[in-house]
């Protein structure tokens, strides 16, 4: 009889961490999440408060802001509605970011609870695209972050190469979705204020930024389960 030789497989299960390091993994991604959305609440409810004519008349004065087609007047009026609308929007983003932080530690945990005793590592397509936006906002200070939050979440699924690109490209919306809030938010106190080229301006910056994210986040995901494959 010959003697059998063991090959690597990459489809055999994998195995799973230990159950205290996985609670504290998730509590740290949910922490990641919902901490930093409390601030975002908190400064919008501030600047919501803070905003009034006065205010963005000092604004204007104290930058010296000056604008070709609209008269200072207008300029007062938009920056007040974008402090309006703007306030609205962090704490609408924020209180978002709050739930779905105590969502992911719910949800992640009903997860393990279903693989628990299998030895089987989490590939949930939600946990880890919410895994992988937050990996790209903690590194947002390397360039192109989201081809790192993408490249893991590709690598922990692996999985054939359209799986790989749709769980980067899963995180890169999760990554991108609070901040696209955000502008829709600022692009409605744009055109509120009848500050159509600021609004159609910052409706350009949305499609572009999140369509960068999305695109980067797929390749990383991608790059990421070729990573884990070799």
């Amino acid at each position: 009889m010959e003697p059998t030789t063991q090959t690597e497989n990459h489809d055999s299960p994998r195995v799973e961490g230990s159950g205290a390091l996985n609670a504290i993994f998730d509590a740290i991604v949910a922490l990641l999440i919902a901490v930093p959305g409390l601030g975002a609440a908190s400064a919008g409810v501030a600047v919501y408060r803070s905003a009034d004519a006065a205010t963005a008349e000092e604004i204007v004065a104290e930058l010296e802001v000056t604008a070709t087609t609209m008269t200072d007047a207008e300029l007062v009026d938009a920056i007040h509605s974008l402090m309006v609308w703007g306030g609205l929007g962090l704490a609408v983003t924020g209180a978002v970011l709050v739930v779905a932080g105590i969502a992911f530690a719910a949800y992640s945990r009903r997860v393990r609870r279903r693989l628990e005793g299998t030895g089987l590592v989490i590939d949930d397509r939600i946990v880890l695209a919410v895994v992988g936006a937050v990996v790209s906002a903690v590194t947002s200070f390397v360039p192109f972050s989201p081809l790192v939050g993408g490249g893991v979440a590709g690598y922990v699924r692996r999985g054939s190469s359209g799986d790989a690109l749709r769980i980067g490209a899963l995180a890169g919306i999760a990554l991108a979705a609070p901040y696209a809030l955000l502008l829709v938010f600022l692009a409605g106190g744009a055109f509120a204020a009848n500050a159509v080229t600021l609004g159609l301006l910052i409706v350009a910056m949305l499609a572009i930024s999140s369509a960068i994210t999305v695109v980067l986040s797929a390749i990383g995901g991608y790059a990421g389960s070729a990573i884990a494959d070799r």
